[in-house]
C-alpha cells in the first residue's frame, strides 16, 4: 500500500480576519515523489475549451508553488518540522514589527530557515542593533537580514564588538558593512589578526577592500605585504594567542 504524506506544523503565514494579526500556516506536507493519485486529483483543475486542455488554473499554480517552497524549506532545515507553530508565529510577528512584508519574510526564511526559531524580542533587538548601532535606516533592516543570517543567529554582544572594530579601528562606515554583510560572520580574532598584520607591514588593512582582507588566502595576503606565507602564519598565530590570553 502507498504511504500518505505526513502532516507537520510549519510553513508561512495566513491572515487572520479581524485584527489582521498574521500567523503561520499550521500544516506543511513533505513530498518525496509525485503521487499518481495527486496528479489525477488535479485533472479537474485544468481549464478546458472545446474539450481540450489549455492550462492549469491560477489556484493550482499557486498551490504547486507553495508545495515547492515548503519542500525546499524542509530540505534546507529538516528541524523545522519539530518547531512549534506558536514559536514560528512569534518569530513571524517579530519580523512584521520591523516592517517586513509577507513576501519579505518568505524570502528571508528561505535563505535563513532558523529565523523561524528566533523569538520576537531577539528579532526586534536585531533590528535595533542595525538601526542604532550600525546606522541603518528602517527600510534597510530586512534586506540586510536576508543577506546576513548572523544578525538573527549570532550573539548581539559579539556583533557589536565586530561593528565597533570595523567603524573605529578600521575607519569603515555602514556603507562598507552593507557592501559586505559577510563581515559579521567572521570571528573577531580572525578579523583583528589579519588587519593588524597588514598594519604592522605598513599597509592600510582595507587598502584592497574588506572582502579582500577576510577572504584572501594566507598566501595572497602575505604576498600583497611582500613577505612569505610563513611570516604571516607566525604573526597570526602569535597575535591570536595574545588576544586569547588578554580575554582569558
Amino acid at each position: 500500500t502507498q504511504n500518505k504524506p505526513s502532516q507537520q506544523r510549519s510553513s508561512f503565514a495566513t491572515a487572520q480576519s479581524d485584527d489582521r494579526t498574521k500567523k503561520l500556516d499550521s500544516t506543511a506536507t513533505t513530498y518525496s515523489t509525485a503521487r499518481p493519485q495527486q496528479v489525477r486529483s488535479h485533472q479537474s483543475d485544468l481549464t478546458t475549451s472545446n474539450g481540450k486542455d489549455v492550462g492549469l488554473s491560477e489556484d493550482v499554480i499557486r498551490r504547486m508553488a507553495e508545495q515547492k517552497a515548503l519542500l525546499a524549506l524542509v530540505l534546507a532545515y529538516p528541524a523545522i518540522l519539530s518547531v512549534e507553530s506558536s514559536r514560528m508565529s512569534d518569530a513571524y510577528n517579530g519580523l512584521l514589527s520591523l516592517g517586513a512584508s509577507e513576501a519579505d519574510i518568505e524570502r528571508l526564511v528561505m535563505r535563513n530557515p532558523r529565523a523561524l526559531t528566533v523569538n520576537a524580542a531577539r528579532i526586534r533587538a536585531g533590528g535595533h542593533f542595525l538601526k542604532q548601532y550600525c546606522g541603518f535606516s528602517k527600510t534597510e533592516i530586512i534586506p540586510f537580514m536576508m543577506k546576513c543570517p548572523a544578525v538573527l543567529n549570532g550573539e548581539l554582544s559579539e556583533l557589536q564588538q565586530k561593528v565597533k572594530y570595523l567603524y573605529k579601528s578600521l575607519g569603515a562606515s555602514s556603507y562598507t558593512l552593507k557592501k559586505f554583510p559577510g563581515y559579521l560572520s567572521f570571528d573577531l580574532p580572525f578579523i583583528i589578526s589579519r588587519a593588524e598584520f597588514l598594519r604592522a607591514m605598513g599597509k592600510d588593512p582595507c587598502f584592497r577592500g574588506l572582502q579582500h582582507l577576510l577572504q584572501s588566502s594566507a598566501k595572497q595576503l602575505s604576498s600583497c605585504a611582500n613577505v612569505t606565507e610563513d611570516v604571516f602564519n607566525a604573526f597570526q598565530r602569535s597575535f591570536t594567542e595574545k588576544l586569547a590570553r588578554r580575554n582569558a
